[in-house]
């Protein structure tokens, strides 16, 4: 008879010992470090593990803390824990039971997971065996990553790529070239560009009906941009006026598409077309293998807020890919009944 795996979660405190693409190279950026280190920016508390079987690193996840009404708090692993493997019982029990412990020491209600899965490995069958399965009316959130994206295969041609663009978006590209809007790229330096960025990313939420974080929160993202050169700003412009601006993060084998907006002006030259068309072939030439434009809102989605980015986003093509369900680790199930008859309510 075989022995049982030993399982093992150890913290990691450095970013040497702790970067998830490295054994799975499209892990999502929310699991990166340096995403751990944004959150600490704007104080909140940050954890990292490693998850060893048999002494061999498995999994990671990156945990954060977030405050709610009457001191309370829950903590989420945003598109995490990272398995590099398939999942057994052993091993999702033992991820329990430490983050269960991980919940009370910290006064937390409960603890979100949001499994990342290499090779399709993911059970949602032995996950609700073990974990609460979230309930649907809780997932929409700002600090909650969204279930369905929309990825760009880079691997593919160009031409291949373009050719899947929506008719109107070609049409869109060729009117921004044919007026002659210019397209800068940033790898360097993005605090320089933080002022246009901001009075830029204000005016689409303001146009287009949207929240957005503390200033101090994209500040911080720039500031820390530059330190890791992790990341690339495009900028379009019509006769010497940026018009748009898109923050493209680089982690792995993926590019993300996580903040943008276009000036209410001018809109007629297409400006935010191209610079999503020239991010396209700079990333290609560049050997990232995907394109991540970020969340889009399902036919069934009651939350509308997303429509017109969602449309925006669906013109250029790709596959939209749908990430697991949520499942809670529940460590005070009054406040866990309070608070999903709160979001329920909401």
């Amino acid at each position: 008879m075989e022995n049982a795996p030993t399982i093992e979660i150890k913290e990691a405190i450095e970013a040497t010992t702790f970067d998830p693409s490295k054994f799975y190279s499209s892990t999502p950026f929310t699991q990166a470090f340096f995403y751990g280190e944004w959150q600490k920016s704007i104080g909140r508390k940050v954890w990292r593990f490693l998850i060893l079987r048999d002494h061999e690193v498995v999994g990671t996840f990156q945990v954060i803390k977030y405050s709610l009404i009457f001191d309370k708090n829950y903590l989420y692993i945003p598109y995490g824990p990272v398995l590099n493997c398939k999942p057994d019982t052993s091993l999702l029990e033992a991820v329990k039971i430490f983050l269960k412990n991980l919940s009370r020491k910290e006064n937390a209600v409960f603890t979100r997971t949001d499994f990342t899965v290499a090779e399709n490995a993911f059970s949602d069958e032995l996950f609700k065996k073990i974990f609460t399965s979230a309930p649907r009316y809780t997932y929409h959130s700002a600090q909650f990553q969204p279930r369905l994206e929309l990825y760009i295969d880079l691997k593919k041609s160009l031409e291949d790529i373009y050719n899947n663009f929506h008719k109107n978006t070609r049409y869109s590209i060729r009117v921004a070239e044919k007026n002659n809007v210019s397209i800068q790229i940033i790898e360097r330096n993005f605090t320089e560009h933080f002022d246009t960025f901001y009075s830029i990313l204000k005016e689409t939420a303001g146009r287009d009906v949207f929240g957005l974080h503390s200033k101090e929160y994209y500040e911080n993202i720039f500031k820390q941009c530059d330190i890791d050169l992790n990341a690339i700003l495009v900028l379009s412009s019509f006769e010497e006026k940026v018009l748009s601006v898109n923050l493209i993060i680089l982690y792995g084998d993926t590019a993300m598409f996580i903040f943008g907006g276009t000036k209410s002006e001018r809109r007629d030259v297409m400006p935010a077309y191209t610079a999503m068309w020239s991010a396209i072939q700079f990333l290609k030439e560049r050997g990232y293998k995907w394109y991540n434009l970020g969340g889009v809102i399902g036919e069934k989605d009651l939350h509308k807020s997303w429509q017109g980015l969602s449309a925006f986003k669906k013109r250029f093509g790709g596959t939209i890919v749908q990430h697991a369900d949520f499942y809670d680790i529940v460590a005070s199930p009054f406040w866990y009944f309070i608070y999903n008859l709160y979001k329920k309510f909401r």
